[in-house]
């Protein structure tokens, strides 16, 4: 035989063995399945779990090193982890009241919230109302660590003179400075405002 025909038997062979292997090794049906019965079971173990340490009527008052009142309520809820650290949240309403006796009002579809650090994620339909602002996103996180209100994805500030679109706000706890900035730096992407007048 010739050379050239022995080394293109070669290459067949090894390509044909390489199609064999990678479809035993991502296209097995058997494997599958069995991935599909361990995600649906432990998709049902985590909602028995939910419907297990269902909570309603959830009620959480804290305050924070500089003397703020924090309070999160919510209708019904979970804990998320075995330790009773993280709680999942639904209907929620928060209250910060700072220590110059103004409040925040918070309220959301959903919400995590730590028992422990009381760092809270409110997401699906944020809003966030401080004396005359009014603050829309898609989620806002508190981190009292940082002394930040950190609200992002698709925000819409209100106040009696304006109304601002942007991608990301932060309110600064301690010195109540609001900062309003899209997360780009393109001149396409800037905060659009609005005259409300």
């Amino acid at each position: 035989m010739n050379v050239k025909v022995i080394i293109q038997l070669i290459l067949f062979i090894i390509g044909f063995s390489f199609v064999i292997y990678v479809n035993s090794k991502y296209f097995n049906k058997t494997e599958l399945k069995k991935n599909n019965e361990i995600i649906s079971n432990s998709k049902s173990q985590s909602n028995n779990t939910k419907n297990e340490n269902t909570l309603k009527n959830i009620f959480y008052e804290k305050y924070d090193k500089e003397n703020n009142k924090y309070i999160i309520t919510s209708e019904t809820g979970f804990f998320l982890s075995n330790n009773n650290e993280n709680v999942y949240l639904e209907n929620v309403k928060a209250f910060l009241i700072l220590n110059n006796n103004t409040t925040v009002y918070l309220k959301s579809d959903k919400a995590n919230y730590n028992t422990i650090t009381n760092e809270s994620h409110f997401y699906e339909n944020v809003n966030a109302n401080y004396l005359n602002h009014e603050l829309n996103s898609s989620n806002l996180h508190l981190d009292f660590y940082k002394n930040l209100l950190l609200a992002y994805d698709y925000v819409i500030y209100t106040s009696d003179n304006y109304k601002l679109l942007a991608d990301k706000a932060q309110l600064n706890l301690i010195t109540k400075n609001l900062k309003i900035f899209m997360l780009s730096d393109e001149l396409e992407s800037k905060v659009k405002v609005f005259n409300v007048n």
